[in-house]
């Protein structure tokens, strides 16, 4: 036998008919497959009208008690006695040629998840929350097309998220996997399940003309109150489970976006109270009035609104609290970036230099605001697991490996308690700052191999910023390897620990640059203002420097925003002073000309 179709059920009788009939109706030898349906503890009938019927080809139905929708997966795979089992929802109407063109593919290859097309039913209720399907699947399908053979990160995206029904797989394949995870309560096992494919090498393959249609039957008060608190256990036992999806995670978001979104994260997660009885009779207005335009466009957003509210607050019951929430999901990370500190030299860089004074100033103000110090490994381990950072995190990290900063800025962190990363030139230990000189800077010495020995036994992490320090996009690519890679063995050797952290020197990276840093380190900074969150490259890790016209209160922005809107604001001062007195200078020219 070719296949098994897998349909689970709950409280659908007639919905579970109309799909019964499509799938009994296939242009596919009858003797070639058979239909599984497990009653999940249905009371409308289910039972009676499944036993009324007598298709052609293989036909058994299992009734158990309400035990959820992974268990009844399981069971019915259990029952399947087909090479391939083809996952169902009891709301999907298939095209006669469903099963022929999943059998086709799996002809071509194996070791294959073949997927197929899944659009809206167009006997659907006419209403938002059945568009909202549509909108969905449409993005999907671009999204898709676009990302198709972009490679494995492509292919965990497809395992993540699309759709487990209309979906079929070896039945071999999937009782070594053990099928469904029963503990993920009826939200996410299928993701879960495709993450897991995608971890045992298997392939997806789009199947475009393999067309199933979702019948969609849920209210809007259903998907708001009932899936909404469902997807949030599902995105943490997701996230908790597979490290590999908290980036791409709803939750993942939290800190990420414009700062619409994270205040409208901040005010969901502190309701204690459900606003959707507020917000439903304002959404059935647009729902009724939907054909026109701005109705349409208020609906949608409504009802996203009203879903993301009831997730998030979910997702604080779920963790706990909403310190707890932030804690796994959506934590943000400063990164700030030093070279020089001490007594400023004629001709170094002004954005490269920290007076020693202004640096324990600094540190002193961040201790006694509570930013606790990270290294690259804290942020690697909260990537991962979502633990193990401080309430308020910094990354403190110096460019080049000055000798200054051994006496002026690493005796001050470890006093009040801070650690960092210092990012070294390895061809040029013990030197100078050649590849500055050339440009008209001041000659800087660089830590010697003894003394990034001595503050590596202190506790400082070191990090590689390539062996020259060139403008790397600009080299050849087997020149730019070599600069990474061999930078990171160097410094290794030297150390006898390995170096997973590197910083691109000048900030400068191309594509190309991004994943050579992906194939020798764990993550990589540049110098790319801003902060960061579980969403953000972990090889483009963005990152604030810090120079000598910087105040604390510039510091202060660049701790909670990333940026210096107060030196923005003075620049511009400046500029409007500067044009306000070039403009009276020409006008009092003017006047005295004509005088």
């Amino acid at each position: 036998m070719k296949f098994s179709v897998l349909i689970p059920t709950f409280n659908r009788r007639e919905v579970l008919a109309r799909t019964l009939a499509s799938v009994f109706a296939q242009e596919f030898p009858a003797s070639e497959f058979e239909v599984i349906v497990v009653v999940d503890g249905s009371n409308d009938g289910t039972v009676e009208m499944l036993q009324g019927l007598s298709p052609q080809c293989g036909f058994q139905f299992i009734s158990q008690a309400n035990r959820g929708l992974p268990v009844a997966r399981n069971v019915a795979l259990e029952a399947a006695m087909g090479e391939y089992v083809l996952l169902l929802d009891d709301d999907i109407v298939c095209e006669p040629s469903l099963l022929r063109k999943h059998a086709e593919q799996h002809d071509l290859s194996e070791n294959v998840v073949v997927f197929g097309s899944l659009p809206l039913h167009p006997d659907s209720p006419d209403c938002l929350v059945a568009e909202q399907w549509t909108t969905w699947w449409t993005r999907f399908q671009v999204r898709l097309e676009r990302e198709t053979g972009a490679g494995p990160s492509s292919e965990f995206w497809v395992a993540a998220g699309a759709p487990a029904v209309n979906r079929s797989v070896s039945r071999a394949l999937l009782n070594s996997l053990g099928c469904c995870d029963e503990s993920m309560h009826d939200c996410h096992e299928d993701w879960d399940l495709g993450i897991r494919l995608w971890k045992a090498g298997i392939r997806f393959h789009f199947q475009a003309d393999a067309i199933a249609y979702h019948l969609y039957v849920k209210s809007d008060r259903a998907m708001v109150r009932q899936d909404g608190p469902l997807f949030a256990r599902g995105e943490i036992a997701l996230a908790r489970k597979h490290p590999e999806y908290r980036p791409v995670s709803m939750l993942g978001k939290m800190g990420a976006g414009s700062w619409r979104h994270r205040m409208f994260v901040a005010a969901a997660v502190r309701l204690p109270f459900s606003v959707d009885p507020i917000l439903r009779p304002l959404f059935l207005v647009c729902d009724a009035l939907r054909t026109r335009r701005w109705f349409n466009r208020a609906g949608e957003h409504l009802l996203s609104y009203r879903s993301r509210l009831e997730i998030y607050r979910e997702a604080v019951r779920a963790t706990g609290s909403r310190r707890a929430l932030r804690a796994e999901f959506g934590m943000r990370l400063p990164v700030l970036g030093y070279h020089h500190v001490g007594t400023p030299k004629p001709g170094t860089y002004p954005d490269l230099s920290v007076t020693a004074e202004n640096f324990e100033r600094q540190v002193r103000w961040l201790h006694r605001k509570g930013y606790r110090s990270v290294s690259s490994a804290d942020w690697l381990r909260w990537r991962k697991d979502g633990t193990g950072l401080p309430e308020k995190p910094v990354w403190i990290t110096f460019d080049d490996a000055y000798a200054d900063i051994g006496e002026h800025a690493l005796p001050v962190l470890k006093r009040y308690g801070f650690g960092a990363t210092v990012f070294v030139v390895t061809g040029h230990v013990g030197g100078t700052n050649a590849w500055d000189e050339a440009r008209g800077s001041a000659i800087h010495p660089l830590m010697t191999a003894e003394q990034l020995r001595y503050w590596a036994a202190q506790g400082i992490e070191f990090g590689a910023h390539s062996k020259t320090h060139p403008e790397l996009p600009t080299v050849a690519v087997e020149a730019a390897a070599e600069e990474l890679s061999g930078s990171r063995d160097e410094l290794a050797a030297l150390l006898g620990r390995d170096v997973t952290a590197f910083a691109y020197p000048y900030g400068r990276y191309d594509l190309a640059v991004r994943n050579l840093a992906s194939e020798a380190f764990d993550l990589a900074v540049t110098t790319e203002r801003g902060l960061n969150d579980l969403t953000t490259d972990p090889y483009l890790l963005r990152r604030s420097c810090v120079g000598l016209r910087d105040s604390v209160l510039d510091l202060e922005c660049l701790l909670r925003w990333g940026m210096r809107p107060m030196r923005a604001l003075r620049s511009k001062l400046r500029l409007r002073q500067r044009v306000t007195r070039a403009a009276a200078l020409v006008g009092g020219g003017d006047r005295r000309t004509a005088a």
